[in-house]
């Protein structure tokens, strides 16, 4: 069991690592974009590769986040509650967030399959937001 864990930690600190140099690759985005756009040549694009970074950045520091106990907590409520309230608490809590991303993973799923069949892209680049099964080699 030891083992799964510390390959669970290893793999949610790899995940929270790209999407830290996801976040830095968004700074230097931006601030390039700022720089050229002072300079009347703005980044085409700039604000599409900052929105999908986003998504990896937000879902790969979540579950290290969440791993680390590092997401806010409202003390001043706790502190008034027993500690078997607390525990309590925190099992509801906890089984609520996994039924959150469940189901916001199902419905992404199938969001998912209705732009593939759509063939929807992007505005700007124009980056296809699924690839076909036709496109596949």
């Amino acid at each position: 069991m030891q083992r799964f864990i510390r390959a669970v930690v290893t793999a949610d600190y790899a995940l929270f690592m790209v999407g830290g140099l996801g976040l830095t690759f968004m700074m230097l985005v931006t601030l390039t974009d700022v720089v050229m756009r002072y300079m009347g040549r703005p980044i085409f694009g700039s604000m599409e590769l900052v929105c999908f970074t986003s998504a990896v950045v937000i879902g790969f520091a979540i579950p290290y986040t969440s791993w680390t106990k590092g997401h806010i907590v409202v003390d001043f409520l706790m502190e008034m509650l027993s500690p078997g309230t607390v525990r309590i608490f925190r099992i509801v809590t906890r089984i609520m967030a996994i039924a959150l991303f469940l189901f916001a993973g199902y419905n992404f799923i199938l969001y998912s399959f209705d732009l593939m069949k759509s063939g929807e892209v992007s505005p700007g680049l124009e980056f296809p937001i699924t690839r076909s099964h036709s496109d596949l080699p």
